[in-house]
């Protein structure tokens, strides 16, 4: 991706007839929304600012700006690669609803994002994910740039269909010996989980805003995915279950116990789960 983006920020690398950023926008102005933040580098600041009125898009655009560390990524507070749980710290103080839609530049869907708010209202979570069946063979595919030897990045996602709660998460390298254990908590609570190993994270996410305050509470989260999400789905089962609605911020090592599940919005090509 290097190779690609080394003269075009990524959001903007064509796709058809539009920049990628395009796709999300529309998307989100399907389903009403009028005002959105952009977080972006300085250099594409301009070109998404006359997006809008560049499409027709009808949609007001706060694009707020990241430090450059070059065309691919940025730094974090912390020296590292600017991540997703780095950027909802940025824009923190702009955030005011009660629940934030977070959206990838690089997610392109037909999904039916109201389907999503729905299961997420329904089932007074805390947080919601979009997963993706994957349908490449990984190693039949030729990766563009230069060889490399391949990074475990599968992750380890369990999902109780009844609800749809996500149970467990837990990316491939962080997985010791080989070996996936599950507490007793979650077994009794979710006898039947259904365990996968190819889902894809579409970096579609739905947080309530007690989420947001907690990631600008702890400066040591840096992206959503690999350390907001096993952190949240770890401590559902941190306390009975009867507590949990009850829980207050400071509890079990300062960590805020979800007032209520983390669903998710799994998708493939066939059906959708809820």
């Amino acid at each position: 991706m290097s190779e690609l983006t080394a003269s075009k920020p990524k959001c903007l690398l064509p796709i058809g007839s539009y920049p990628m950023i395009w796709y999300s926008l529309n998307m989100l102005k399907r389903i009403g929304f009028k005002e959105i933040i952009v977080i972006t580098l300085d250099s594409a600041k301009t070109e998404i600012t006359n997006l809008p009125k560049k499409f027709d898009l009808e949609l007001t655009l706060d694009v707020v700006t990241i430090p450059a560390l070059s065309m691919s990524g940025s730094i974090s507070s912390h020296g590292e690669e600017f991540g997703t749980a780095d950027a909802i710290r940025l824009i923190h103080d702009k955030l005011k609803a009660n629940r934030i839609m977070v959206v990838s530049s690089d997610l392109v869907t037909d999904v039916q994002l109201r389907h999503l708010t729905d299961l997420h209202s329904v089932h007074s979570s805390s947080l919601t994910a979009l997963f993706s069946h994957s349908v490449l063979d990984h190693k039949s595919v030729e990766v563009p740039g230069p060889k490399s030897k391949p990074k475990k990045e599968r992750d380890f996602v369990g999902i109780d269909h009844a609800n749809s709660q996500l149970c467990y998460f837990k990316s491939e390298a962080d997985v010791d010996g080989g070996v996936l254990s599950l507490g007793r908590k979650i077994l009794q609570e979710h006898p039947k989980i259904t365990m996968y190993n190819n889902l894809l994270d579409a970096h579609f996410y739905i947080l309530d805003k007690w989420v947001c305050d907690f990631i600008k509470a702890d400066q040591q989260i840096s992206t959503i995915k690999g350390e907001l999400i096993p952190k949240l789905v770890k401590k559902q089962f941190s306390v009975t279950s009867n507590q949990v609605g009850k829980a207050s911020s400071n509890e079990v090592d300062d960590t805020p116990n979800p007032p209520a599940s983390i669903t998710n919005g799994e998708r493939n090509k066939k059906r959708k789960h809820r």
